[in-house]
């Protein structure tokens, strides 16, 4: 494990990794509803990726008060 990486900003990096593999698969389609689906499904991957980071900045700034 990296110094300074914690298990659950690499799960955030997972979820980012997600949403670029859905947009490479997306330029690899043909088929306009496949790729309008992996455009839908990286954008799932890219919300969950905030609200996981939100998450963790709501946990931090609960610990300080």
């Amino acid at each position: 494990m990296h110094v300074g990486v914690t298990e659950p900003m690499r799960a955030i990096a997972e979820y980012l990794q997600h949403a670029i593999d859905c947009r490479t698969l997306a330029d690899r389609v043909t088929q306009p509803q496949d790729k309008k689906t992996l455009e839908e499904l990286a954008q799932a991957w890219e919300r969950i990726a905030a609200l996981r980071e939100q998450d963790l900045i709501d946990a931090k700034d609960s610990t300080r008060a």
